[in-house]
Parts: C-alpha cells; sequence; structure tokens
C-alpha cells in the first residue's frame, strides 16, 4: 500500500548519533571554562569591594585613631608633669606648659570623636567615657590651681581614671581594627581558595575539551568513514539503476511489443484463452516497467539528479486535471471523486509536473484503497496553520493509516500487512515525499473526516529563499 518511511536525504543529519545524544557533555566543559573565566574577572572585584571599606577605614580611621590616642597619652604626661612640678612652686613656665598640653589634648579630642564615631559602639563609649573624665579632671585642675590644695586628691583620684580610660579607647580602637583586618583576611582567604579551585575546575574542563576533542576527531574520522561507504553504495546503485534501465526495461518493452503483435493477431489469429494469456502477459509487463521506472526516480531523487522546472503555477488547475484523469477509474471501483477548492488560493512558483506527479500517486493510492461505496475528496486551499503555504489534501473513506504506521509508510519497499495483496511495490509516497521536500514542502498523513486517510501536500506560497541545485539545474 502506501509505501513507508525510511529518512529521507533532508531528514538525515551530518552529525554521528552519539555526538547528538551527548551534545550536553561537549558543552558543558565549555560552559565550565567560561564561567571560570569569569569568576577569575568577578572574584578579584568581589573581594576588592569588600575589603576596600576595611583598608580605608584601617588606614584612615584606626590608624590614625590610634595616633590621636597616643598624642592624648603623651599630652596627659606632659600635664600631669607640669601638675606635679607645681606643687612646690607657682612657675609660670610650669603653668604655661601645662596650658600648652591641654590645648593639644583638646585637638586630639576633637580630632578623634568623628572617627570614634566610625569605628563602631565599643569604640564611641570608650570615647565619651574619657571625653566625660578628662572634662571632670580639669575641671579640678583648674580648682586647684585657683586655690592650691582645695582638690588636689580628687584630682589625682581622676588623673588616674583618665589614664585608664585612654588606655581603654586604645585597646577599642586596637579590636575595631583588628576586626576589620580579620575581614580583609578572610575575604583574601575566600579569594584564594576560590580561585584554586576555580583554576581546578579550569584543568578539569580543560581535560574534558581534550577527550572530547578527541571523541570529535574520532567521530569525524567515523563521519568521514560513513560519508565515503554512503558515496560508494550510491554510485553502485546508480549504476545498478542504469544496469536495470539499459539490461531489463529494453527487453521487457520488447516482450511487451511482441504481446502486443499477438494480441492484435498481426501474427495469426488467437483462441480466447490464448487471448487471455496475452492480456495478463501485457499487464504483468506494464507493472514491471511501471517498478523500473520508480526504481529509476528513487535512483535520480537519491543521487540528485532529479531535476525541477520551476514557474509559477495555478494550484486549482492542476488539481482539476488530474482528478479529470482519474473520474473515470473512480467510477469504475463505485466511489464518488469529487473536488473543492477554496476561492484565493494563490499562484506558486514550483514544479508543476512534480506536483502533478505527487497528486497523482496521492490519488492514484486513494482510489486503490477506498471500497466501493466510498468517497475521494480532493481539496486545494491556503494552509490554516502555516501562513504563506497552500496545500492539496486528498481525503478518503478507506481503512485509514494506524498511527505507528504515519511515519513507516513513507519509507521504501514497505506496506501495510493486511493491504500486502494490493498491487504495487511500496515506492510512491517514499518518491512523492522525497520531492516534496525537494520542492521546499512535504507530505503528512492523518485521519481523514470521512474516516480514512487524510494526505497533506504543503506547498510554499513563494519559491524557496535559498538555491539548490539539483541535477545541475539552478532551481530557487
Amino acid at each position: 500500500m502506501r509505501s513507508n518511511g525510511s529518512a529521507s536525504p533532508t531528514e538525515v543529519g551530518g552529525d554521528p548519533p552519539g555526538l547528538l545524544a551527548q551534545g550536553w557533555r561537549l558543552w558543558l566543559p565549555l560552559g565550565v571554562i567560561l564561567l571560570t573565566l569569569a569568576a577569575f574577572i568577578a572574584v578579584p572585584i568581589w573581594g576588592e569591594r569588600v575589603a576596600r571599606p576595611h583598608h580605608f577605614e584601617l588606614r584612615h580611621v584606626a590608624e590614625p585613631g590610634r595616633t590621636l590616642v597616643t598624642r592624648i597619652h603623651v599630652a596627659l604626661a606632659i600635664e600631669g608633669a607640669a601638675l606635679h612640678n607645681l606643687a612646690g612652686s607657682r612657675d609660670s613656665a610650669l603653668v604655661q606648659r601645662y596650658q600648652s598640653a591641654r590645648a593639644s589634648e583638646q585637638s586630639a579630642y576633637e580630632s578623634l570623636r568623628p572617627l570614634a564615631m566610625r569605628l563602631g559602639s565599643v569604640v564611641a563609649l570608650r570615647f565619651a567615657e574619657l571625653d566625660t573624665l578628662q572634662s571632670e579632671w580639669h575641671r579640678h585642675v583648674t580648682e586647684d590651681l585657683a586655690q592650691p590644695g582645695s582638690a588636689a586628691s580628687r584630682r589625682d583620684e581622676l588623673y588616674e581614671e583618665v589614664l585608664l580610660s585612654a588606655a581603654r579607647l586604645d585597646e577599642a580602637i586596637s579590636g575595631a581594627a583588628q576586626a576589620r583586618r580579620a575581614v580583609i583576611g578572610n575575604a583574601e582567604r575566600v579569594q584564594r581558595r576560590t580561585t584554586l579551585g576555580l583554576v581546578a575546575a579550569a584543568l578539569l574542563a580543560a581535560s574534558m575539551v581534550i577527550v572530547l576533542g578527541t571523541r570529535l576527531q574520532a567521530y569525524a574520522i567515523e563521519a568521514e568513514r560513513g560519508r565515503v561507504a554512503l558515496q560508494r553504495e550510491a554510485e553502485m546503485r546508480e549504476r545498478l539503476m542504469r544496469g536495470i534501465s539499459h539490461d531489463l526495461k529494453n527487453p521487457i518493452t520488447a516482450i511487451d511489443g511482441h504481446a502486443y503483435l499477438l494480441g492484435e493477431q498481426m501474427l495469426g489469429e488467437l483462441t480466447e484463452r490464448q487471448q487471455d494469456s496475452v492480456v495478463r502477459i501485457r499487464r504483468s509487463v506494464q507493472s514491471l516497467l511501471a517498478l523500473i521506472e520508480d526504481l529509476l526516480e528513487l535512483s535520480r531523487v537519491d543521487s540528485g539528479q532529479l531535476r525541477l522546472s520551476l514557474a509559477p503555477i495555478d494550484i486549482p488547475g492542476i488539481v482539476d486535471d488530474v482528478t479529470a484523469g482519474f473520474h473515470g477509474s473512480a467510477m469504475a471501483a463505485g466511489q464518488s471523486l469529487r473536488v473543492e477548492r477554496d476561492e484565493d488560493v494563490p499562484e506558486i512558483v514550483t514544479d508543476g509536473a512534480r506536483v502533478r506527479q505527487i497528486l497523482e500517486n496521492l490519488v492514484s493510492n486513494a482510489i486503490k484503497y477506498t471500497p466501493a461505496d466510498g468517497t475521494i475528496v480532493v481539496r486545494a486551499a491556503r494552509a490554516p496553520s502555516r501562513s504563506g503555504w497552500v496545500v492539496i489534501e486528498v481525503d478518503d473513506s478507506g481503512p485509514g493509516i494506524p498511527t505507528m504506521a504515519r511515519e513507516t509508510i513513507f519509507g521504501e519497499f514497505t506496506r501495510l500487512a493486511e493491504h500486502s495483496a494490493k498491487p504495487g511495490a511500496g515506492l510512491g509516497l517514499s518518491i512523492a515525499r522525497r520531492i516534496a521536500r525537494l520542492l521546499g514542502g512535504d507530505i503528512e498523513v492523518g485521519t481523514s473526516d470521512l474516516g480514512g486517510a487524510k494526505f497533506t501536500l504543503f506547498l510554499r506560497a513563494r519559491a524557496p529563499t535559498h538555491t539548490r541545485t539539483i541535477g545541475g539545474a539552478a532551481s530557487g
């Protein structure tokens, strides 16, 4: 019946099946390498963004802060020494020394205040404590200088507390600086470990690329061998077809000619039984010639020797001509054959003779497999689901095509078992689909609204934009 479908040349890919099935293994190492390269750029940027503010605070906040605390310690030491020496005398030089040291201390406090606020709550608390104590101590010093001995004991106690508070502030600033160094160190460690991991991943990916490159080379060699083998097979097949054409077709044509002479009783009268035998001989010869022609056509398609002649054609006109040619066969089989067509089917650019050949095959099959009293409808229309396409549908009320067999029927020499008694070699649909694809279209099969099979020929409303060379002729 409707012949089966091995893959057509347009369906056969050039990549080895194993390569296609494992395509993700090719992209995975390449993706890893690309991600690794991106990470080599991103990780240092991330590390710099993490460490930059902490480096800034170390250089411009913590270190200057500790320097200011040291100034405060020095100023307090000078003030304490000056006050100690003032206990026995009222030397104006010592008072001047105290006041100069206090001015330096106050300047350090003013500079340290904004820095302490930026180093966290602990440093800010210690600074506030020191600021309060030093203010109170200086107040007692001022009272003692005005009235010697009035606040000496309390002044000395506060002096020790100020020194201790300054030391605690220095420790707090050191702790804040250490915390920032820890953050910087952690970022650097993460960066180093990440870099090592990326290097390992890159090496692994590179090794995978090498392995896959070796496999690709093996696939390429295998594909080239397959291509050469297919080319040799095609050449052998072409030679075989030429041999069939010369060694079989010509003798069979001669047999048909002699049978014709016998049937016409040019070589003498025949009995009724002899006449019947001659008719059977000629019918078998015609079937054999049709098979040979199908084989030759298949060979021309496979070898790229099929010539296409592209020109504007009227699809409804071709449908009318083809169906008119089959009306007699349909009537003899007791079938109804009718045509339906849309009014707006556009003129298309394609090979009209090849479209006619395809349609004749589809209508012939429909008549062959549709029972008596059945219906066949040939329809020309715009493709409802494909913009810029037209379709020719051949519906019948025959037995239909099982879903599982709707691709296999387009192969060579494959027929459905329940229809094996029907005449034919199972090449018609294979040739029809291959020609349809050469024209830039396709043939699909489904279920007809009439209950049987629906064969749909898709054709572009415009000629393909690319150009193929088929049999030496350029076609668009």
